[in-house]
């Protein structure tokens, strides 16, 4: 008898969360936004993105594109079709090979890339290794490059590099590495070390 009750309640619980989520997908459909076609929505999805671009050192926070995806598939489909909108790649905390791989992959194989890398307190912290220790970065930054260039994300599709360092060897490493590779679409570089910027 309990193995029918608990069978029973399982079934309930099962026809009540089918129905919930029907409800919403209902109710989210007469939401205003979702009755915009997929390109205006796209269009909006872009326009957000480029304002929630967190300044130089805020705080870490979800980034846009990481949530419009979670709203609903509708939302996740527009967003995913929308290569544009993961073109920028900010390495902060640490390179995690996923996910830039995942934003390049998503960005396409044409799309010019704004690259962001900063390689400070937050990154060494994750990486463990000390934060004066400028061979550890060097050797950071060589992988960082190498590991975009193993994607075909290279310096031939980036549009921007920032990097920011605290020492300045790490970023001879970084220029040395990029004086090797064609980078005709690079329009801005942002480089700081000890900081101080050097804008070009």
């Amino acid at each position: 008898m309990s193995n029918n009750s608990s069978s029973l309640g399982g079934k309930q619980a099962q026809n009540e969360e089918t129905s919930s989520l029907t409800e919403r997908r209902n109710r989210n459909s007469k939401q205003p936004i979702n009755r915009l076609p997929d390109d205006i929505l796209a269009r909006i999805f872009l326009v957000t993105t480029g304002v929630s671009i967190r300044p130089r050192g805020a705080y870490r926070f979800t980034l846009f594109q990481d949530v419009a995806i979670q709203v609903c598939s509708r939302w996740m489909n527009v967003a995913l079709a929308s290569p544009t909108l993961w073109t920028h790649i900010h390495i902060r905390e640490h390179l995690d090979d996923d996910d830039v791989a995942l934003w390049v992959s998503r960005a396409g194989r044409d799309a010019l890339l704004d690259i962001e890398v900063d390689i400070l307190e937050p990154y060494c912290g994750v990486a463990f290794f000390d934060i004066t220790d400028w061979a550890e970065k060097e050797h950071h930054v060589a992988r960082i490059f190498k590991y975009f260039c193993s994607l075909k994300a290279g310096p031939q599709r980036w549009r921007s590099l920032s990097l920011s360092i605290l020492q300045p060897e790490p970023l001879y490493k970084f220029i040395q590495l990029l004086n090797k590779q064609p980078a005709p679409n690079l329009r801005h570089l942002y480089v700081q070390f000890a900081l101080k910027p050097l804008t070009e």
